[in-house]
């Protein structure tokens, strides 16, 4: 019985301090040596960090702007995508580019130009909103084939497949509404 209670003092005691969270989908993610990694892996990491976060703040804007459901919910999916590659990030000790959670605002200036030019075309109809979400999920579905073509570590072949997945039936969900 003291075993017991010692225990769990000492699990409230790590929750506390934020060794252990109380929400059991988040897990601690072992730090690997960026070494380990491929120049490609690196690259395809970092670039698809500020993509998937682009996705989520084109959407953001665009459920701002024609308070349409899917853009809102895409936008939620997106922000999981960013936490998924955020903890490869993590793992294998990368820089973020994500410095600032704000919408519009990234590392990669070519990220910034596109998000102000899909947000300009998905601003004139709603239609064009639609095609917006076409433009992105085609865009890192085949970002994310290309990445899967060199990737071989597989923890983020893993990461990477489960992103695809997700673009394809987002690709789905927008497609169905043109």
């Amino acid at each position: 019985m003291k075993k017991g209670i010692g225990m769990g003092v000492f699990v409230a005691v790590l929750m506390a301090l934020g060794v252990l969270e109380a929400n059991a989908q988040r897990r601690i993610v072992p730090v690997v040596q960026p070494a380990t990694l491929t120049a490609a892996e690196r690259a395809y990491i970092l670039q698809l960090r500020e993509e998937e976060k682009l996705a989520r703040d084109v959407y953001l804007t665009l459920a701002a702007r024609w308070r349409a459901p899917i853009f809102s919910n895409i936008a939620k999916s997106e922000s999981n995508h960013m936490a998924a590659v955020k903890n490869l990030i993590v793992r294998y000790g990368l820089p973020d580019p994500v410095v600032t959670d704000t919408v519009g605002v990234f590392t990669n200036p070519a990220f910034t130009d596109l998000y102000k030019q899909l947000v300009a075309t998905g601003s004139v109809s709603i239609v064009n909103a639609y095609q917006v979400g076409v433009v992105i999920e085609e865009l890192d579905i085949k970002d994310l084939i290309e990445a899967l073509s060199v990737v071989q570590r597989a923890d983020i072949r893993t990461v990477f497949t489960n992103l695809l997945n997700g673009s394809k039936s987002h690709l789905a969900a927008f497609a169905s509404h043109l």
